[in-house]
C-alpha cells in the first residue's frame, strides 16, 4: 500500500535521480566522447551528425526539468525516446 505521507518524497527523490542520470550521459557524450565523436558514432549507426547536438541539448533540457520539477510528466514521456 502507497503511504501518502511519504509518497511525494518517493517521487522527488525519483525525479531527482533521473535528471542525475541523464545530466550524466550528456555530460558523457560532449566530455568524455567528445561532440566529433559522438557525432562520429551517429553517423555511424546510420544517423544524421546534427542528431548528437539535439540528443545532448534535449538531455540537459531534460534533466532541469525533472529537476526543477517543472511538467515532470510530460518531460519524462518526452525523454523516452532516449532511453531506448
Amino acid at each position: 500500500m502507497i503511504d501518502p505521507a511519504t509518497a511525494p518524497l518517493a517521487a522527488l527523490i525519483l525525479r531527482l535521480c533521473l535528471g542525475i542520470m541523464f545530466i550524466a550521459h550528456a555530460m558523457l557524450k560532449w566530455r568524455v566522447f567528445t561532440l566529433p565523436g559522438t557525432i562520429a558514432f551517429f553517423k555511424s549507426l546510420g544517423l544524421p551528425g546534427w542528431f548528437a547536438h539535439v540528443t545532448i541539448t534535449v538531455e540537459l533540457v531534460g534533466a532541469a526539468g525533472l529537476i526543477l520539477g517543472v511538467c515532470p510528466r510530460y518531460v519524462a514521456l518526452l525523454l523516452i525516446p532516449l532511453i531506448l
